[in-house]
């Protein structure tokens, strides 16, 4: 499987090269805090809190796991279906996940080609950029790197909420919708996401190796000096070429 990761070299200095030349030596990857992508919208879902015949019992259940006891939790969970108040009880518990979500998860992001129009306008900096181009074993797809969706809308039911709270293997349904789905409007990024436990950290993807770069269009010659210099220096072959020339 091949992804791919996009870099604006655009702006003055040497900071974007040294980043970019980072990624080349190590073979490492940026593992940012969700809350400093660049989608508003990326803790922003719809919860339907409209109880349905299971929501008693699992209330009970999340009240009785944050200590309260059985008989106390089993009258709460009655009376705040009944008086529809469970969502003054469960916005906190939804609000607890996304914090802790943006407190201990990373996210590295790759696209799923090397010539992706919205890409090199996004990430490439329209051009004056390049295209690291990344050989990802197939067995971590969905592991560690999953694919995001694309739903007309970010939507949960406040059962899948309290019963994620109980039960860690039922979070993954929680964390995809959190980090794992972007709007409609950004299908054209066909974007995978490497998902990591810590972030703010560079990290390599197990198995995989670089194995090339795509110059943009519009690159100055002096950066791609810099870059084919560089690239000699490398303790392995860095194969590279203009966007739009076959590498064949």
């Amino acid at each position: 499987m091949r992804l791919y990761k996009y870099r604006d070299l655009s702006a003055p200095g040497t900071e974007s090269f040294e980043r970019l030349s980072e990624i080349l030596r190590g073979n490492t990857f940026w593992c940012a805090a969700p809350s400093t992508l660049n989608d508003p919208t990326e803790f922003v879902w719809e919860c339907d809190y409209e109880p349905s015949d299971r929501t008693t019992r699992i209330l009970e259940n999340v009240l009785i796991n944050r200590g309260r006891t059985a008989e106390s939790a089993r009258e709460l969970a009655k009376t705040a279906v009944q008086s529809n108040l469970v969502e003054a009880i469960a916005r906190p518990i939804f609000e607890g996940m996304i914090e802790k979500c943006r407190r201990e998860v990373g996210l590295a992001c790759f696209a799923t080609s090397g010539d992706n129009n919205v890409m090199w306008e996004r990430y490439g900096g329209q051009g004056n950029g390049v295209c690291v181009e990344i050989e990802v074993p197939d067995e971590l797809l969905h592991l560690h790197l999953h694919p995001v969706e694309y739903p007309i809308s970010k939507r949960l039911h406040l059962d899948q909420l309290l019963a994620s709270h109980l039960d860690r293997s039922l979070a993954k349904t929680v964390y995809t919708v959190a980090l794992l789905s972007k709007p409609a409007c950004w299908a054209p990024e066909s974007e995978v996401r490497f998902v990591s436990s810590r972030q703010n950290v560079a990290v390599q993807i197990f198995g995989s190796h670089i194995s090339r770069i795509i110059l943009g269009l519009a690159l100055l010659g002096e950066m791609s000096t810099m870059i084919k210099a560089f690239s000699s220096s490398l303790p392995y072959e860095l194969c590279m070429f203009e966007r739009g020339v076959s590498s064949q």
